[in-house]
């Protein structure tokens, strides 16, 4: 079992879990992770709730999330400003956010030290880089 963070007068270890378990509750079968219940996503928004999945030692939800940005990701290595479900709600690109999955990836690598992992995702880090 993942040991979850307890910063005493901060945040306890039951307020990491419960806050992992209220993304987890919201976040879609396909692994996205909408800002809500029922509300678009967004890249960078996404992978910072990846992250604080991963925190909260829900990790197959955190790597499912990790799996939809590979998914959607285009070709040009960017992905939608928003998206709702399997829907694209806005296709603009926000050249701020694109980039920020290589954060989520060397997070979970200094989290976990999972070589495979990380590995696996160079190639959608590349791409967005």
């Amino acid at each position: 079992m993942t040991r979850l963070p307890d910063l005493p007068g901060v945040l306890s270890a039951a307020q990491m879990a419960a806050t992992a378990g209220a993304i987890a509750d919201i976040q879609l079968r396909s692994g996205q992770i909408p800002w809500h219940a029922g509300g678009h996503a967004d890249p960078w928004n996404h992978t910072e709730a990846a992250m604080a999945l991963l925190v909260g030692g829900r990790r197959a939800d955190a790597e499912r999330a990790f799996d939809w940005l590979q998914r959607v990701q285009a070709s040009d290595g960017s992905w939608a400003n928003y998206y709702v479900g399997q829907a694209v709600e806005d296709p603009r690109r926000d050249t701020n956010v694109i980039a920020y999955v290589a954060t989520g990836v060397w997070h979970h690598w200094l989290v976990t030290g999972d070589r495979a992992f990380a590995e696996a995702l160079w190639p959608t880090v590349a791409r967005a880089v």
